[in-house]
This record gives structure tokens, C-alpha cells and sequence, in this order.
């Protein structure tokens, strides 16, 4: 029986309900359930440095464990074993000891001290969160710092450091003290050669908004005043290294400029400590990391981790070597989550939708209206539900107006949205109100019924249903808003994070009154709504509906209670507000607020999936993985959406009334995966079909929305790929991009979402990252919660690899892919190669498509491409390019190499783009940012048929669809992509695609609605 880690009881009510348990245990799992890989390297991916006191060695980090190596390089010893991740060593005064950062006491990190003359390990700190180890000159004294979350509020992505406080205890253990009396945003802890303790902090001014412009400021210890500020520094300055000179001190320093805030100059500066002098000693081309460089005990020479290598420079002439090392490495990893087999319904079948979205009760309680299918349904009392509009448009979010004469709703094609209202008594659409509502679009009336209120461009904005004129209300930030009237109309709701957590708020709209906060609570608000009688409050955490009645004083979590588990992204308010109507599934429910009794809104609605007709393609070369390249011409027989036959007995088992699709010897392969996107809102459907996208894996959206989308691809003859998904992402406590992710906060709320996922259908598990821009938002005790219930109801997991914290530690909990990340070298692609674990590098997002705009901007140009993408898409890339500088190049061909090494070392790649959808700039190219991404394959040395062999068979597998997708097999779903010319020449010419069979169905990218262009 395996023991589950379970946190403690709550530090407080917004972060975490225990962020650790100081029980001296390493993860939740028996012995045997781990398995240990053992392999030999020569790189090193961002490693952690320190240098004896001697300078006679080094100690460094590979993924995750303690190595010692001489300073001129040899055979590197590994000091410190098992499942958990050490980083952040620093030696002592005496060469005897190395403090370090390790979680083996299943918590997000506390400091150990390991003795070298025995090699036995100690706690040394006992906090929740415990980083930054700096030993005293004297090695008397350790300091740290010690997180306070739950002090912590971000706003944005300016905010990356977490208040902590600064702390000091014996080498030899006891109670800490503290040196400062309040957390403060602190990134470094040091000590200057004199024996002073500093530490920086960082601010952030935002002149006319985002980018902010940081600034790191340098505090020593003043035991009178608690610190003075010593230094100021243009930058966020990472590290800090102090030697004996009392003139030196050494940091690395990342630039933020405008156009670059994610890329980031980094750089290594020698430095007064009174700021009289400084000088550049080295430039760096990592994306993001931040490894620990080390200064040696003369202050003479820096050590530090860049591109696979240790490197050791020396300070006053600039010159560098490398120090050439070996290290075998011992890992010890879970075995990885296969998926199961994923069932597709036969044609014919008729089936329930997976989500039913937005259930609306008129006023009067008579007409009940609900989205299923990427549908609009009304359900008429005792007989089968029915489409309210015609079309193939998607439309979604119903809302009906005060008087329950109007019905509003949006309405998506590609590229453009609209709110259109209904006139519910003519059936006339009466106004379209151009308009793109963000995150999922709830909106409401003004009480009046003349205009409507939605989020956009992170304000809340009016539109008149008499002209479609817009105006702004009041600005609102971002999240999910749902701004919606009071009563009497004289008061505007909204929910917004202005606080770092999410809030309701409500706004006089008599006279130029400011938004007041109604809510002060806890753990964070989504979709708040005030019932029109203004006696009840109602919110969603995560699938969550809780209320709290409404007396006039703030609410607080003491006045809250939770009505469902489940519904949250789908409830409203009854027209009286005595009660919440909501979807779970394809079921409604009325549940009262005074009694909570809740009672089933009958819904009548089946969903038949369409039989395509019998399908000849005659004239045809099929791409045959087996013999490695393509076959004579052939003919394929597909009857019911499925491949029946192969070869000349195909034609004779023809029925008459076959369709004749006459290939004329072109090039057939399977239907492409994207195995990395976000879709959003209107979906962009067609332009995945047009590029040959017959399926793609949604890495982070609304559950429910992609359940939609999943029935609308299986039950009509629509242009819709096939949905692979996860649903919103699993997170920390806190939000850190929009309200889809899960705002997790114990381990057993996150193993329940678990369980919630896999019964829901989800596919697979999406873990957000460990420490990328909000470092602390998804702490590891949530991984290994999610990774240990997802083991046992045999789910995968898709983990996030910004770095190398966060690829080592998904490789180790036995995540099935990690996504992102082109800069991991030897260490890390022996190890994912060993483990089975699939590498998504969304090449794409990672530059690489700017970088072939730079190369060839006439692709830009295309037809295809014009016609698919978002004109603003287009006129952003022309306009913008990062690629103009030799380092951000060289970075690039870098990263080119490794790809090849991966290829080399069988790390099994896939093909995302990362899209979103809609989206802008390199994240709007959607379907024609796939074809990229082969391309950049074949440029890392990979033949074309591996490329293609990625982005179906590998795809396929990966999904739990072999049996039906990734190849083309009698048995298997007809999808099937013909080209014009052969890819196998070529990789660009997977764009020269003639037709595209998905399930049977046939489709001319050629008359496929375009992109819309707004006026």
C-alpha cells in the first residue's frame, strides 16, 4: 500500500492548506515505485556552482543532485542521491561542509548541511520554504531567507520576487533569528568580505504602464536602523559575489527593454560597491535561468554554468576556458503515465454532449436556453431540444435581457466576433455589436436593455444594441470580469484582480464615482455576480459555486459557503434571485440559496453522429513508415469514415454510389497533429483543417469549452479537428495568467481535481510551471500531488520545462511530456531519452518563426496564409522581428544543435506550436506555424520522414489513438492529407495541400471560409 503525503492544516486561507509537512519524508511513494537511470555525461545543463575555499574544487548541480570536480577539470564525483532536488550549494569556510537547497524533507525547499568527511546529510532549517544559504566569513552563522507566501500578491508579470524574510541561525543548528522585521521582496542574500550580511531587494516603476523598469537596491545590516541602502542598480541583478576587495563586487544583471522584456540582456558586471566603476565581463544568451556562478575565495576568478559547459573566467583580463568534466549520473525517477485508448464514436451513434454551457432561464421562468456543440439550444417543455440559429458559425454565452425579450449571444467565424441580440418574440436578430469579449466572454445587460457590458482591452465597455457604439465604463484589469447591473441599474459589478487576488467590486454609475471593493477575502474570486434582488453574492472557485447573502458589511470567507462542486463556469442567477442554475455535464440543475435543495431542468438533446459518404481516392501514393518513403499508386476505400480497403480489391469493393476522388498521383499522408495549442473563443477551426491539422492537443483552456468543441468535431461534417485535452492547467494558490487555470491550494483539493478530470473525459493532466516569471505560484508539493493520484487513476501528465528545476522534477514524477525549452544539453536529453519522456519544444514560440520571417519574409505573402491569418498577425510580424543581433543568432544555432543531439540520443521529439487562438503575433499563425515547425526539424539534421512520422505516428501514440490515427491502415479513421508534391523532397511542401480528409470527410482548403477582416 502506498503512503500518500498529505500537507498540514492551513497557514493561512489563501495560499496554501499545508504547504509542507516537516516530516522528514521524501515522496509519497513506496520504494519500489521508483526506478533509478544511471548514464555518463560531459554537459551540464544550468548548473549551480560553488568553489572550495582552497580553490582546489568545484561543487556544481546536474538535474537536480550534488557533483564534486578539481577546478582543472576530471571525472566528477556525485555527492547526494534519491528522489528530490538539490540545488543552490555554497561551501564553508572550513572545506568541510556544503550548505545546500534540497526539498528530501517534502517541502519547497529548507537547507541541509552535508559533511564531507562522512558524506552524511542534516536538516539544518526547519521552514516552509527555506533559500539562498550564505555562510559567514567566519562559518560561525548560516543566513537565508525564508518565504512568506502568504504575504505574497502579484500583479502582473513585473512582480517576480516573493517577500521573504532574511534570517540567520548557528552552523550547528538552533532558532533562528530574524534580521529584518518585515518580508520584503528579497531576491539575494550575501555577505561582503568584512563580514557584512546584504541582501537586495527590487522595485518597479511603471511609467505609462507596462514595461516596468526595475531597479535592484542593496541593503546591509545595520543593527540600529535594521539596514541602509548601499547601492541602487539599473536592472534586476539576479546574484551577487563579494570577494576580499573591498572595491569589487561582482552580480549578474538582466536588462528589460522595450520590445524585449521576456528575452532580456544578461549580463556579468564587476562593480563598486558605491557604484564608482563598473565593467562588462560576460554576456549571456539562456532564456530565463538564473544558475548559481560562484566567486573564487581571491575574489580572481568566476565560475558559472553557460551552454552545457563550467566555465572559470578570469575577472581582470576577461579570458575564459572551459573545465572539462565526465559524471555518472544516478536519477531516480517514477516510470512515466501511458494513456488509454482513446474511443471515437461510430457514425450513426447517438450520443449525450459531453457539456452542456451557460444554461439561461428567461425571466419569467419559461424558456430555458443552453450552448452544447458550439451550439446555441432552446428546450421546449416535453420535447426535444432545437437549434436556435442556423449556420456553422460557433455560438456560445446566451444571455436574455431584464425583460426576457432580447437574447444576446456571440457569434464566431474565424477572425471576427460579434455580439448579436435576438428578438425573442420575432425571431429577428435586431443589432450586431463588433466586438471580441475576453476570457470566456460572460457579459451582461444595462437594466434598460439598450446596451450591453462586456470585458475588452482590460475595460469594462458598453455597447448600444441600437447602433453598435461602444463606450468605456470603467477599467477593470483582467480576469473574469462579468460586469452586470444592479436592479435599479444605478450600480455596475464587476470582479477584477487589482489586489493580486480576485475581488468584487461594485461601481456608483451616479456622478464619477471609483470602484469599492465589496469582498475581502481569502483565496480568490472568479465571476462574481450580485442577484438583481441584491441579497446574494455568487462566485466561482475553480468548478465551484459558492454564495454569501449580502448585508452591506464586506464579505469576508466567515460569510461564504459553497453550493456545488461543480457548474462554476456555467451558473447564473434565477430572475428573482432566489436561486442558481448551472450545468454539470449534460444535466441542469435549480438549487435554491435559502434551503439548497436543488431540483434536474429536464434537457431532451441526443447528438447523432453524421455517416459520411463511401469514398474512392483512386491515383494515390501512400506514405508507408514501414518501408520508409512512399508507395506505387494505389486506391483506398473508406466507407463510414474509416480506411476499408487498399490496393486494386478496393476499387472492385466500391459501392455505386461512392464518391470518386481522383488523387492523380498525389502524395497521401496521415492527418497532422498539433500537439501544442490553446484554443480559444471562436476556435480557428478551419484554418487547423486548411493546413492538414486533422487533430490537435489543447494544453490549457476551459474544460466544459473544449468539450464543445470535441462533440462539434464528432457530431457534424463541420471543418473541426479532432480535440485532445486537458482542461484549464493545475496551479498554485494563485493566479498567474487568466481565471481557466485551477487555483489549487492542499493536496487533497488538487488529487480531487484529479479524479474530477479523468471522470470528465480530460485526456491528460496540464501541470503548470514550478518557477517560470512568478516563481512560487505552483509549488512542487502540488505536482506531486496531482502526479501520485494521476498514477492511480491513470491519467498522463503534461509537465511545464522553462528550465531545469522544472524538467527534472516532471522526469522524475514520471510526466509523460514536458513542453517548451529548446537550451538542454547532454544531461537532460539523456535523460528524458532514458525515461521515455516526450520533449514538445514549441520551436515556434521560442523564436523560431520570427526567425524564418527574418530569413524569408516573402512567406508572408502566401495565399494560404493570408487567408487563415489575423490581418494584425500579420502587420505585427512584418513589423517586428528579434533576430537582429549575433548573440540572439548564435543562441538560436545553438539551440539548432541540440535538437540534433537530442535526435541523436533518441529523445522522442513532438510537434506544438503553442498557438492561441485567437491570438497575435507568433502566437496567431495558426495551422501554417505547424508546417514551420517540421521545417525547423529537418533544419536540426532529422529527414523528412522522421519529421513526419513526429507529427502523426508519434502523435498518435502519445494521445492513447494509435489504433485509429497516425497512420494509414485499413481499420483505421480516415484522415488523410494529399499533397501536390512530395514532402519527402521537400518539408515545405506538407503546405502544397490539395485536399484533406477528415473521418471521411472531404475538404477543399480552397473553399473554406477565410479570415474575416473587421471594418
Amino acid at each position: 500500500m502506498t503512503t500518500r503525503l498529505r500537507p498540514a492544516s492551513p497557514l493561512s486561507s489563501l495560499i496554501i492548506a499545508a504547504l509542507w509537512l516537516l516530516s522528514g519524508s521524501l515522496l509519497a511513494a513506496q520504494e519500489t515505485d521508483w526506478r533509478t537511470i544511471e548514464f555518463e555525461t560531459t554537459e551540464v545543463t544550468e548548473p549551480d556552482i560553488t568553489v572550495s575555499p582552497d580553490g582546489e574544487w568545484l561543487v556544481f548541480t546536474i538535474l537536480g543532485h550534488l557533483f564534486r570536480v578539481p577546478t582543472e577539470g576530471g571525472e566528477a564525483e556525485q555527492l547526494t542521491f534519491g528522489h528530490c532536488y538539490d540545488q543552490q550549494p555554497v561551501v564553508a569556510p572550513d572545506g568541510g561542509r556544503i550548505a545546500f537547497v534540497s526539498d528530501r524533507d517534502g517541502s519547497e525547499g529548507n537547507i541541509f548541511i552535508l559533511d564531507l568527511e562522512n558524506r552524511q546529510v542534516s536538516q539544518l532549517t526547519n521552514e516552509l520554504w527555506a533559500t539562498r544559504p550564505s555562510w559567514s566569513p567566519d562559518g560561525e552563522t548560516l543566513a537565508y531567507l525564508s518565504i512568506e507566501l502568504e504575504a505574497w500578491r502579484p500583479r502582473g508579470l513585473g512582480d517576480v520576487s516573493i517577500p521573504a524574510r532574511v534570517k540567520r541561525l548557528a552552523a550547528n543548528g538552533g532558532e533562528p533569528e530574524s534580521v529584518n522585521s518585515e518580508p520584503e521582496l528579497v531576491e539575494e542574500l550575501f555577505h561582503f568580505g568584512d563580514g557584512r550580511l546584504a541582501w537586495s531587494t527590487w522595485s518597479f516603476e511603471r511609467p505609462g504602464g507596462y514595461p516596468a523598469r526595475p531597479e535592484t537596491h542593496v541593503q546591509v545590516e545595520n543593527p540600529v536602523a535594521g539596514s541602509d541602502t548601499v547601492l541602487s542598480i539599473e536592472g534586476v541583478v539576479v546574484q551577487f559575489l563579494a570577494g576580499p576587495q573591498p572595491d569589487r563586487l561582482v552580480y549578474r544583471r538582466r536588462l528589460r527593454r522595450p520590445g524585449v522584456e521576456l528575452l532580456g540582456l544578461e549580463s556579468w558586471i564587476v562593480s563598486s560597491p558605491i557604484g564608482e566603476r563598473e565593467y562588462q565581463i560576460a554576456s549571456f544568451t539562456q532564456f530565463g535561468s538564473a544558475p548559481r556562478a560562484a566567486l573564487s575565495a581571491d575574489g580572481k576568478t568566476l565560475y558559472l554554468g553557460d551552454a552545457g559547459r563550467i566555465w572559470a573566467g578570469d575577472i581582470d583580463s576577461g579570458s575564459w576556458k572551459p573545465i572539462p568534466f565526465s559524471a555518472r549520473v544516478q536519477f531516480s525517477a517514477w516510470e512515466r503515465i501511458t494513456p488509454p485508448e482513446k474511443p471515437f464514436p461510430s457514425p450513426g451513434t447517438v450520443v449525450a454532449p459531453r457539456a452542456v454551457l451557460t444554461p439561461r432561464l428567461s425571466p419569467d421562468g419559461e424558456r430555458l436556453v443552453f450552448g452544447a456543440a458550439g451550439h446555441i439550444w432552446e428546450q421546449p417543455p416535453g420535447e426535444p431540444a432545437r437549434r436556435l440559429f442556423d449556420g456553422s458559425a460557433i455560438e456560445r454565452n446566451p444571455e436574455f435581457s431584464p425583460d426576457g425579450r432580447q437574447l444576446a449571444y456571440i457569434h464566431s467565424e474565424f477572425g471576427a466576433e460579434e455580439i448579436r441580440v435576438l428578438d425573442v418574440e420575432s425571431g429577428r436578430i435586431r443589432a450586431v455589436i463588433e466586438a471580441s469579449p475576453e476570457q470566456h466572454g460572460l457579459f451582461g445587460w444595462a437594466r434598460d436593455g439598450d446596451e450591453l457590458l462586456w470585458l475588452e482591452s482590460g475595460a469594462v465597455v458598453a455597447g448600444s444594441i441600437a447602433d453598435g457604439s461602444k463606450r468605456v465604463v470603467t477599467g477593470a484589469a483582467r480576469w473574469s470580469v462579468r460586469p452586470h447591473m444592479s436592479g435599479d441599474g444605478r450600480t455596475l459589478y464587476f470582479s477584477a484582480n487589482r489586489e493580486g487576488i480576485g475581488s468584487l467590486y461594485r461601481l456608483s454609475l451616479q456622478g464619477s464615482a471609483r470602484p469599492e471593493r465589496l469582498t475581502d477575502l481569502a483565496r480568490h474570486l472568479s465571476d462574481g455576480s450580485v442577484s438583481g434582488d441584491g441579497k446574494w453574492l455568487a462566485f466561482r472557485r475553480n468548478t465551484e459555486i459558492w454564495v454569501a447573502a449580502l448585508d452591506g458589511d464586506a464579505v469576508t470567507e466567515e460569510d461564504v459557503h459553497r453550493v456545488s462542486e461543480e457548474g462554476g463556469d456555467s451558473f447564473s442567477f434565477t430572475a428573482d434571485g432566489s436561486a442558481v442554475i448551472y450545468a454539470v455535464g449534460d444535466r441542469v440543475w435549480k438549487q435554491s440559496l435559502e434551503t439548497g435543495e436543488r431540483e434536474e431542468l429536464p434537457l431532451r438533446l441526443q447528438l447523432e453522429t453524421p455517416t459520411p459518404s463511401s469514398l474512392l481516392v483512386r491515383n494515390v501514393r501512400i506514405l508507408d513508415f514501414e518501408i520508409g518513403g512512399f508507395g506505387p499508386q494505389t486506391t483506398i476505400l473508406v466507407q463510414r469514415g474509416r480506411i476499408e480497403g487498399i490496393g486494386p480489391e478496393a476499387e472492385r469493393a466500391a459501392p455505386p454510389d461512392a464518391v470518386i476522388l481522383d488523387a492523380l498521383g498525389r502524395y497521401a499522408i496521415p492527418g497532422l497533429f498539433d500537439m501544442h495549442v490553446h484554443v480559444q473563443r471562436n476556435g480557428a477551426n478551419e484554418a487547423f483543417l486548411a493546413f492538414g491539422i486533422t487533430s490537435v492537443r489543447d494544453c490549457g483552456v476551459w474544460l466544459s469549452w473544449l468539450q464543445a468543441l470535441a462533440d462539434r468535431s464528432e457530431t457534424t461534417p463541420d471543418p473541426f479537428p479532432r480535440y485532445f485535452y486537458s482542461g484549464g492547467q493545475f496551479m498554485g494558490a494563485l493566479p498567474a495568467w487568466t481565471d481557466v487555470d485551477l487555483l489549487l491550494h492542499d493536496a487533497q483539493e488538487a488529487e480531487r481535481y484529479v479524479r474530477r478530470w479523468k471522470e470528465r473525459g480530460a485526456d491528460f493532466i496540464k501541470a503548470y510551471a514550478l518557477a517560470y516569471m512568478l516563481e512560487g505560484a505552483r509549488p512542487r508539493w502540488l505536482h506531486r500531488a496531482i502526479a501520485e493520484e494521476a498514477r492511480a487513476v491513470g491519467i498522463p501528465i503534461a509537465g511545464h520545462g522553462k528550465n531545469i528545476e522544472e524538467i527534472a522534477n516532471s522526469v522524475m514524477l514520471g510526466f509523460a511530456t514536458v513542453e517548451h525549452s529548446m537550451w538542454m544539453y547532454d544531461d537532460v536529453l539523456q535523460l528524458l531519452s532514458a525515461t521515455g519522456t516526450r520533449w514538445v519544444p514549441t520551436l515556434n514560440v521560442e523564436g523560431g518563426t520570427f526567425l524564418l520571417l527574418r530569413e524569408e519574409p516573402e512567406r508572408l505573402a502566401d495565399g494560404m496564409l493570408r487567408r487563415f491569418t489575423p490581418p494584425d498577425a500579420v502587420t505585427s510580424a512584418i513589423g517586428f522581428s528579434p533576430f537582429n543581433r549575433r548573440w540572439e543568432m548564435g543562441m538560436w544555432e545553438d539551440g539548432r544543435r541540440i535538437g540534433n543531439n537530442a535526435r541523436k540520443r533518441g529523445v522522442g521529439l513532438l510537434a506544438g506550436t503553442d498557438v492561441y487562438v485567437p491570438g497575435d503575433g507568433d502566437q496567431a499563425f495558426v495551422g501554417s506555424a505547424l508546417h514551420w515547425e517540421l521545417e525547423h526539424f529537418v533544419k536540426l539534421g532529422m529527414p523528412p520522414l522522421e519529421a513526419l512520422r513526429i507529427a502523426t505516428h508519434d502523435a498518435a501514440e502519445t494521445v492513447g489513438a494509435s489504433s485509429d490515427l497516425g497512420t494509414l491502415e485499413v481499420g483505421k479513421l480516415a484522415d488523410i492529407v494529399l499533397l501536390d508534391a512530395n514532402p519527402l523532397e521537400n518539408i515545405k511542401n506538407t503546405g502544397t495541400i490539395w485536399r484533406v480528409i477528415k473521418g471521411g470527410w472531404v475538404f477543399d482548403p480552397e473553399e473554406l471560409p477565410a479570415q474575416r477582416t473587421k471594418n
